[in-house]
């Protein structure tokens, strides 16, 4: 029987770096390359967005502009 993951989010701390959140583990700070790559996948994701979105409302709306932005929330630990 395959295993469940559990729940994870990724947030940006005050710290300005990012951190792995979840219900049940202490928080886990990502190491550089980690963020970095984790950055670039959501660059890569966003762009990949766009696309099917600019495909789409392209039968739609003629000078609609659109962008996707995807947001990694800040929380403060204290």
């Amino acid at each position: 029987m395959a295993k469940k993951r559990g729940e994870k989010t990724v947030v940006r701390g005050a710290d300005g770096a990012l951190y792995v959140l979840s219900k049940t583990g202490p928080l886990v700070k990502l190491a550089d390359d980690q963020a970095q790559e984790l950055t670039a996948a959501i660059k890569k994701a966003e762009e990949k967005l766009e696309g099917i979105i600019a495909e789409e409302l392209s039968c739609v709306a003629a000078s609609c502009t659109q962008s996707v932005h995807i947001h990694i929330p800040d929380v403060l630990i204290g």
